[in-house]
């Protein structure tokens, strides 16, 4: 199965319509409402960066930024026709997920070192003793 040279260009043009499509249905929802734009500034931001630039905004933008916006159009009613909405709803939703699941190795830590956390039970004694309510037996 060979893949001809002109898929990822048809690929960047899809994406281009879908954000093209997505701005203007934003667009039409904020401009329903004198003011949304400056009561919804996130989804003010996502409405003009998507216009600049395209589906690729989703993957710049920080974090908090993008879960405001996602906020902030799920409490917006959409209307029965909007598939522009919904699915830019969807993938406002699919990046913050993405950013959210661990590393490729399944460990949620930030430590940049080989060693491996090791963690283990206590016995309710160990957890007395380091709370200082009581001494630490003694060997012998």
């Amino acid at each position: 199965m060979s893949t001809s040279p002109r898929q990822p260009a048809a690929s960047a043009l899809n994406a281009n319509v879908q954000a093209a499509a997505m701005v203007v249905a934003l667009k039409n929802l904020l401009d329903q409402v004198p003011g949304s734009r400056q009561a919804l500034p996130h989804l003010a931001a996502l409405e003009r960066d998507l216009g600049r630039h395209g589906l690729a905004v989703l993957g710049k933008a920080p974090t908090p930024a993008l879960l405001k916006a996602s906020q902030q159009l799920a409490r917006l009613p959409l209307p029965a026709d909007g598939k522009e909405l919904q699915r830019l709803g969807h993938l406002l939703l699919d990046e913050i997920d993405a950013r959210s699941r661990p590393s490729g190795d399944g460990l949620r830590s930030d430590f940049h070192t080989p060693d491996r956390l090791h963690v283990s039970e206590g016995s309710h004694t160990d957890f007395m003793v380091a709370a200082g309510l009581a001494e630490p037996k003694k060997p012998g």
